[in-house]
């Protein structure tokens, strides 16, 4: 490689380094309380909800040494709005759209708010895909018009190939909680009832 290139190649690694450093962080938690911040008051104020995704991926920065290496670092992505108690649709925009990332080896997660009061995640209702399938059966065949919400909604997302976890941010208590594909993380000590992981 001539110096030239050289030259090039870390030219373009400090730029490279410059765009993530205003949305890299070192944890997801960390992501997730930097979305929380303006998300939330949003959401509180507007009613609506709003999502963002973070991707776990090798990003270049500068090391204690002053040297460009890469380093696992959990990216934010900008912040959509969605619609009272909803934003599947925005989700699966973004979820579709990491598919490039995800192909890379990158693995991504999602975090959202909840309107004033909506301090559980949606869908704990459901361990397992036949969970969903049951109360569609009960819905179809026995006129049963239980509503979905506790059986398919936020805990579902991490069933989705490539993605990690759903972090729900908590209106009331200003904490942020987190599912994975096996369920929420609970702690019985806590006022909420799920195990804290960022504050915000």
């Amino acid at each position: 490689m001539s110096i030239r290139e050289r030259f090039d190649e870390e030219r373009d690694l400090s730029e490279e380094v410059e765009n993530y450093a205003n949305n890299a962080y070192i944890t997801e938690p960390e992501a997730a309380a930097a979305f929380a911040q303006a998300a939330n008051a949003a959401t509180q104020k507007d009613g609506n909800e709003r999502v963002a995704m973070i991707i776990n991926y090798k990003v270049p920065v500068v090391n204690n040494k002053g040297e460009i290496v890469k380093e696992k670092r959990s990216l934010l992505t900008d912040t959509l709005e969605g619609q009272p108690s909803n934003v599947i649709p925005q989700l699966f925009s973004m979820y579709f759209g990491s598919g490039g990332f995800r192909s890379q080896g990158a693995t991504v997660s999602f975090v959202h708010t909840h309107p004033s009061g909506g301090d559980k995640f949606s869908g704990e209702n459901s361990k397992t895909p036949a969970d969903i399938y049951k109360q569609i059966g009960r819905y179809v065949f026995k006129k049963d018009k239980s509503h979905f919400s506790g059986y398919l909604g936020d805990a579902q997302v991490p069933w989705l190939p490539g993605v990690d976890k759903m972090y729900l941010v908590s209106p009331t208590y200003r904490e942020i909680y987190v599912s994975d594909e096996n369920g929420s993380l609970k702690d019985p000590t806590s006022k909420s009832g799920y195990k804290v992981v960022e504050n915000y």
